[in-house]
């Protein structure tokens, strides 16, 4: 599982998730922030999109030990 911002400066993020989209172990999430979203210590940080992306996680763990 991957979990990337909307605007990334190093690298076209759609791009990268259009490449990746037929491969079935791959599961992408994009989220409404900047690069550094889920860092605290971000001047960047999303609570909203880390929260997000925290429950995604979560959900792909539990049905990964299920």
């Amino acid at each position: 599982m991957l979990l990337f911002p909307k605007r990334e400066k190093s690298f076209n993020i759609d791009n990268l998730i259009e490449q990746l989209k037929d491969n079935r172990s791959i599961i992408a999430h994009q989220f409404q922030a900047d690069h550094g979203f889920s860092d605290p210590y971000s001047d960047k940080y999303n609570k909203d999109s880390a929260k997000k992306a925290e429950q995604k996680m979560i959900k792909f763990i539990q049905n990964y030990i299920n």
